[in-house]
Formats: structure tokens, C-alpha cells, sequence
């Protein structure tokens, strides 16, 4: 199986993905830096060029790149905004949709019984009137 499918296997978020490629650059840059304190500061660079290379070598990607990491960092939560954005949109349109038909509804509810009653109210009138005239007869 390729190296890259294994990887696939426990696949997280993306996000999560390059946050822990930031934090592991991170520590490999305070690494360098104590070291340089320290005095051996290309012993460690060199070490970790190394362990690079031989990931590369086996097929791995290796994302070191802190600004495109960064830039990728702020391409998902420019999206995640938007979509975000979106949804709430969605939800706002969906609302209000229902209240255009409960609206609506009822106005049709309110037709109909105003319709109802005026014919219930002709046909109490009519009833009325023939009974007048058949007591007339």
C-alpha cells in the first residue's frame, strides 16, 4: 500500500492538518534556535534537513513552508466565514419563507370564512323571507 493511502486511513480536517504542520515547524524552529544558543546550531539544522529529505525519499509530503501555511490557515477560515455567512443566510431566507406561507395561509383561511359566513348570513335571510311568504299564502 502506498505511503500516501496509509495516511488517508486517520484522515482529520484539513484545518487540523495544518495546524499541526505549524506547530511542528514551530518546535523544529525553537529547536534551532536553542541549539544556536547552545553552539551546535548546524548539527541541527543539518539533522532535520535529513529527516526531511528521507521523508521525501519515502513519499511523504513534508509542509514546511511556514508562509504558505499560514496563507492556507487563512484561505479555510476566509471559507469557513463565508460559509458560515451562507447558512445563516439559508436559515434567515427559510424563516422567512415560512412566515409567507403561514401568512398567506391565513389571509386564504380568512377569505374563505368571510365568504362562509356572508353566504350563511344570504341563506338565514332567505329562509327568512320564504317563510314570510308562505305564511302570507
Amino acid at each position: 500500500m502506498p505511503f500516501k493511502a496509509q495516511l488517508m486511513k486517520n484522515r482529520g480536517g484539513k484545518a487540523k492538518r495544518i495546524q499541526d504542520d505549524m506547530r511542528k515547524n514551530e518546535i523544529e524552529q525553537r529547536k534551532v534556535r536553542k541549539a544556536e544558543a547552545s553552539g551546535r546550531g548546524d548539527e541541527v539544522k543539518k539533522d532535520i534537513a535529513m529527516q526531511k529529505a528521507i521523508k521525501r525519499a519515502r513519499g511523504e509530503e513534508v509542509h514546511d513552508d511556514a508562509g504558505r501555511l499560514r496563507k492556507a490557515q487563512r484561505r479555510l477560515d476566509i471559507q469557513k466565514k463565508k460559509s458560515t455567512k451562507k447558512w445563516e443566510k439559508r436559515k434567515e431566507d427559510v424563516k422567512q419563507s415560512i412566515l409567507d406561507k403561514d401568512t398567506k395561509r391565513k389571509e386564504n383561511l380568512g377569505k374563505t370564512r368571510g365568504k362562509r359566513q356572508e353566504a350563511a348570513v344570504e341563506r338565514k335571510q332567505f329562509e327568512k323571507d320564504n317563510e314570510a311568504a308562505s305564511m302570507e299564502q
